[in-house]
């Protein structure tokens, strides 16, 4: 694989007028990420989203899914396979839910980092060989960073994490919502604390070799909300 991550889309329009001018034969790998802020509030109108996009993703993440362990039962999609992650000791907010196309060859596991939720998604690779299978494989991480939880801890929780792996991984892609500012369009006498957690944030994914792919508000009410994409491409 020469390039993980061809391109970024900021919206659904993005993404269909992208993939509509694809007309290469090879087949393109999709990953789509969105915060729900509520699966119980949006779950019907996702599905009329997806069914108008005309869009095979290979894998859907949805964030802050809000639902209790004993309801994701009643959240399936056609051809997925589901992981879900959901936060039992809140009221409300937080949980991931990934579905995985039933045509890739992949596994799950769910993982606490500090308050934060996350679930890790190994891509298996083509190649038949054993030696080199491992080191063909995709990781992605999906995350959900409570907002009232502390970053510093975060990031520091989420680089020993990465760092206890031995796998060798063709590319990595962290994506979902970290609610870190790193545009820090509203600076006032009271960010001081904030640049350095976001600088701590950024340098620490530099050093272990992630790129940050997404550069503007994803959600434009409220700037600090951020769902951000990160990947290394060590190919």
């Amino acid at each position: 694989m020469q390039q993980f991550i061809n391109q970024v889309f900021e919206n659904k329009k993005q993404a269909e007028e992208a993939i509509k001018k694809d007309t290469e034969k090879k087949k393109s790998f999709k990953v789509m990420h969105m915060n729900i802020r509520s699966l119980r509030k949006n779950w019907e109108q996702l599905t009329q989203h997806l069914e108008s996009m005309h869009i095979k993703w290979e894998i859907i993440i949805l964030t802050e899914i809000n639902i209790k362990k004993e309801e994701s039962e009643l959240y399936e999609l056609e051809g997925y396979n589901k992981t879900t992650l959901t936060r039992e000791n809140t009221a409300r907010g937080g949980g991931i839910m990934v579905f995985i196309n039933k045509s890739e060859e992949a596994r799950t596991r769910t993982i606490e980092i500090g308050e934060s939720n996350a679930i890790e998604i190994v891509i298996m690779g083509k190649n038949t060989e054993k030696e080199t299978q491992k080191e063909n494989n995709i990781q992605i991480i999906a995350v959900y960073r409570k907002p009232s939880s502390n970053r510093k801890e975060f990031v520091k929780k989420l680089k020993n994490w990465i760092e206890s792996t031995e796998t060798k991984w063709e590319s990595q892609m962290i994506i979902g919502d970290i609610n870190i500012d790193i545009l820090d369009n509203n600076k006032t006498s009271e960010d001081n604390y904030d640049q350095k957690s976001i600088d701590y944030y950024e340098n620490t994914l530099a050093r272990l070799g992630f790129e940050c792919k997404m550069n503007s508000p994803t959600r434009e009410e409220l700037v600090e909300k951020m769902e951000r994409v990160a990947y290394n491409n060590h190919a």
